[in-house]
């Protein structure tokens, strides 16, 4: 509604005409004889102002809604908007590319390798957001850095922050010389280095777990037995095994098409329900999606949209040989979880083995390692 003033004599001929033209007049109120106020729909306010355009009547604008004000505004200084609209596609444009990497968790490792390896995964500043899979990027850094124990990767805004957690580096505690030197991991010896004592085992011998490699003694020509203590390097080759298993014939549920939509906005901490229907579906996967305001940069709104899918029971049958490349990855990767830090692995071999309907899965990983020490 836009609020109008007339002057002029006979009023009364000014409303009968205006009635006479279609015009509806809202709140009119008489200031004296010749003037009064009124209000009238924006749409025909031009069209009022035409009709009585040359005629005994002058019509003045008392108040205009605020929606005009700003539009005629921002119409006699078009700056203002086509910079705001080059500002907010700036905006836009802008948070669909990483700017900034915080990396949360390093102790010993060293942050610029770890950027380096980040950067070959397809992670670093400048990338393109829609284009970085953080599944795939968390797989091949683990696979990059023995010493990683678990990353995750997630996105605040243009930030990139990666969480990871280091493998625990054990301190080698100096042990009692008087005691023998024992191995500590099962293994195939491929080097013996004997400071004090006997050894018990040559190179070329498989040892176990537990196994005495140097004796605390030593024996003259006469056999007579000397103490000595037990002082040593034994370094042997041994492996690292995960086994998994997968049938022939796996229940699966797939979606049936049918699907209800929640939705709550945020901001500022803020909570608003939009849509909340009741989820009919007995068996149903969810899924959620976030969309933020300006990539969450400087406004701090967000709809949040959970999806529940309907899904029915089905069995399908696997393609054996497919099935197992994706088997031999996860079980390496749970391997790779035992080996120690800093160790190479050598070698890797699978085997893959059919019981009936089941096939098992297992990974050997080959490394070669210090079993034992005990140093002066």
């Amino acid at each position: 509604m836009i609020k109008l003033s007339v002057k002029g004599a006979n009023l009364d001929a000014f409303l009968n005409r205006a009635a006479a033209a279609g015009f509806e007049l809202h709140n009119c109120v008489r200031l004296d004889h010749i003037s009064m106020v009124f209000s009238v729909e924006f749409g025909n306010y031009r069209k009022l102002v035409a009709l009585f355009r040359g005629s005994c009547y002058t019509l003045t604008v008392i108040k205009l809604p605020l929606q005009i004000v700003v539009l005629n505004y921002l119409k006699a200084h078009i700056g203002v908007p086509v910079g705001l609209g080059l500002a907010c596609a700036a905006v836009m444009v802008l948070s669909l590319f990483v700017w900034r990497l915080d990396i949360t968790g390093l102790e010993n490792l060293s942050e610029r390798e770890l950027r380096v390896q980040l950067a070959k995964a397809g992670l670093y500043s400048g990338a393109f957001l829609p284009g970085i899979n953080p599944d795939e990027i968390e797989l091949k850094i683990k696979m990059q850095i023995n010493e990683i124990s678990t990353v995750s990767v997630s996105f605040r805004g243009s930030t990139a922050v990666v969480n990871l957690l280091e493998k625990v580096r054990l301190p080698i505690v100096q042990e009692d010389i008087s005691k023998p030197v024992v191995a500590s991991a099962d293994g195939l010896i491929t080097h013996i280095l004997v400071l004090e004592g006997t050894p018990m085992v040559r190179v070329g011998d498989s040892v176990r777990a537990g196994q005495t490699l140097i004796a605390p003694y030593t024996t003259d020509i006469n056999g007579t037995v000397i103490p000595t203590g037990a002082r040593g390097e034994i370094t042997a080759q041994t492996w690292y095994t995960y086994s998994t298993s997968f049938t022939e014939r796996r229940k699966v549920y797939v979606r049936t098409g049918r699907n209800v939509v929640q939705a709550v906005a945020g901001i500022f901490g803020k909570e608003v329900v939009l849509r909340m229907p009741d989820n009919p579906f007995a068996d149903f996967e969810t899924e959620t999606r976030t969309i933020y305001a300006f990539g969450n940069n400087f406004f701090p709104a967000k709809i949040t949209y959970t999806y529940f899918y309907e899904t029915k029971p089905e069995v399908i049958e696997l393609n054996p040989e497919k099935t197992a490349e994706i088997y031999k990855y996860e079980a390496k990767l749970m391997a790779l979880e035992q080996v120690p830090v800093n160790q190479p692995v050598l070698e890797e071999r699978f085997s893959v083995k059919q019981v009936e309907n089941t096939f098992y899965v297992t990974v050997y990983l080959k490394t070669s390692q210090t079993i034992s020490i005990r140093g002066s």
